[in-house]
């Protein structure tokens, strides 16, 4: 028997795809005779159109999905450019498109790949083609889909991934006539069944499969990233790169409460692998592949294991660079261990600098333990990534208040990216949307630009109707504060951390630099730099005053005052965090 995997455009050209690498090596432990092959197609697209626009068209699920939909759904080109030029945003990106005609050359130059890609192979040697879609990935892969089953009819087509949970395939399955099977949920055992199936001649009927999850990530092979290296090497040398190998740490999230959040519509249940096991994974990519930089893949890193795997991936001695998103739950000790050990660039939950919307998030941070991570990280030097969410449904002026007024304090760490909330199937304000103030659902209008002349029932974007046109009224000073916070911060930064200290043993010395550009300094001494000292990490006033019991409180609040009017601590009712981090030079 024999199959082939294909991961259409348009992922992030520099990763390969984690389900195909997964798939593949479990195929082959559990069915040793079939003949896998795997494809990746994108990174042809990509030494065509180049990485600039490769990367802006994949940044933007709208844009890549009506690329897609031009050759899925010819004849209504003037639709699909609509959308994308409403949502090429900035106008960086915009003049990559100056006219219809640049964005039909692209259309061009995707169908030309994809059908020179499809004429290079006999599909009638296959039983059967499994294609992997993301959001940004469903209309090239129906478009494969169709035209692999359209050049070899007897083939059965899969399509599975984050794009298609259980509803939402069952729709394209209703809509499509040439997909024969949806894998809803984990793919690895759900494939399984439908190539032993094929295999025994007894072929499952059309619909949609439900994978079992895998109880014990511990006994999944190591991923098999092989073809994807093979296909890099035919790049033309000034285009080849070293790629990011994303790693699976977790399945699931081990939070999963944010109301906002549909990431978990195809997991069931929260496993992690034990972090030896990681290890020896990321050791063993890093040796066969010669390769240093891997994503992680997960929610959120498991804090337990992610702390032992960094202290332990340290001693293997090499320059790895990590990507993984966290919770806002970590310490400074912790930020600093993870730098040590090679992560660079983090995801943190932040989502919001209010209490109150916090709660409604269903977060279960607060604005205390956001502003500590933010810190924590400038001071590790971790890139953040995190994002502010505008718009929630149902928004309180109260909370828009307490936002502005806690940006104050954040302005002095590395800015958040405004987004605007979605509405996203299978989240739990998807599920529960009155509880939020929503009074109507329905699928996002643009589906109708995408797929022109077709109507859907269910889709993994969501429009709704509620408070909506006053949620962006009260929402927009805080847009446009977050617009003078990113200028202050390509300003403030040039020279250093715009709030940095440097520690002189019995005292510190502080730098700060203000919204105007002025540069104010300060000096603590003995028992104020302790005080200070003792800030670092969210402290309860009553520890601080238990600690220095020497002093009055009366002082040690009077001086925490003082400290909070210069912006120079943050204080949210009984705790209270020091906002300057350290550094070892002189500006």
């Amino acid at each position: 028997m024999k199959c082939v995997l294909i991961a259409p455009p348009w992922p992030l050209f520099n990763r390969p795809s984690i389900q195909l690498a997964c798939l593949s090596a479990f195929l082959k432990r559990h069915v040793p005779e079939i003949g896998c092959a795997v494809f990746h197609p994108y990174l042809e697209l990509y030494q065509k159109i180049g990485l600039r626009l490769y990367d802006v068209i994949s940044e933007s699920s709208w844009i890549s999905e009506a690329f897609g939909g031009m050759l899925l759904e010819p004849g209504h080109e003037q639709s699909q450019i609509w959308l994308i030029k409403k949502s090429l945003g900035r106008r960086s990106r915009r003049r990559l498109f100056n006219s219809s005609k640049e964005i039909l050359k692209v259309r061009d130059c995707l169908k030309e790949t994809l059908d020179v890609f499809l004429e290079r192979h006999d599909w009638s040697q296959y039983d059967l083609c499994g294609i992997t879609v993301s959001l940004n990935q469903l209309t090239s892969g129906l478009y494969l889909a169709r035209e692999i089953k359209a050049l070899a009819p007897s083939i059965k087509v899969v399509i599975g991934g984050a794009g298609v949970p259980e509803e939402v395939g069952q729709e394209l399955l209703s809509q499509f006539e040439f997909i024969d099977y949806i894998v809803s949920g984990e793919g690895e055992k759900g494939l399984l069944e439908i190539v032993e199936g094929i295999k025994k001649g007894k072929p499952a009927q059309r619909g949609v499969i439900r994978g079992e999850i895998i109880e014990d990530l511990n006994e999944l092979p190591i991923p098999d990233f092989t073809p994807y290296f093979a296909e890099l090497a035919t790049l033309r040398p000034s285009l080849r790169f070293s790629p990011v190998i994303p790693v699976e740490f977790s399945r699931g999230c081990f939070w999963g409460r944010c109301s906002f959040c549909n990431l978990n519509v195809q997991w069931k249940g929260y496993r992690r692998k034990s972090w030896q096991r990681l290890l020896k994974e990321v050791d063993f990519l890093s040796k066969r592949y010669k390769t240093l930089d891997f994503a992680f893949m997960d929610n959120a890193l498991p804090p337990k294991e992610a702390k032992e795997f960094f202290d332990q991936v340290s001693l293997l001695g090499r320059d790895f660079n990590f990507f993984g998103e966290l919770r806002a739950s970590f310490s400074r000790k912790d930020a600093h261990l993870m730098k040590k050990a090679g992560l660079n660039i983090v995801q943190v939950g932040i989502e919001a600098l209010s209490n109150s919307l916090l709660k409604r998030l269903r977060k279960g941070r607060t604005v205390m333990d956001n502003l500590a991570s933010m810190r924590h990280l400038l001071e590790a030097g971790i890139e953040l990534q995190g994002n502010l969410i505008m718009d929630f449904p149902g928004t309180s002026q109260e909370e828009v208040e307490e936002t502005l007024s806690i940006l104050k304090y954040a302005k002095y760490f590395r800015p958040l990216k405004p987004v605007s909330f979605w509405l996203g199937y299978g989240s739990p304000v998807f599920n529960d949307p009155k509880s939020f103030g929503i009074k109507a659902k329905r699928p996002h209008r643009f589906y109708s630009r995408i797929f022109p002349g077709r109507t859907f029932d269910v889709t993994m974007v969501c429009e709704y109707s509620g408070t909506l046109k006053q949620d962006r009224m009260l929402w927009k000073q805080v847009r446009e504060y977050i617009q003078d916070w990113q200028k202050y911060w390509v300003d403030a930064s040039k020279n250093g951390p715009p709030l940095s200290f440097r520690d002189g043993g019995d005292f510190v010395l502080i730098r700060q630099v203000m919204s105007q550009g002025q540069v104010l300094h300060h000096r603590l001494s003995q028992a104020s730099r302790s005080i200070f000292l003792d800030t670092l990490e969210p402290i309860a006033l009553e520890e601080l005053i238990q600690r220095h019991s020497g002093i009055s409180p009366e002082k040690i609040l009077s001086f925490l005052k003082e400290l909070q009017q210069k912006e120079l601590i943050y204080c949210d009712g009984n705790k209270v965090l020091g906002l300057p981090v350290r550094i070892r030079e002189k500006w």
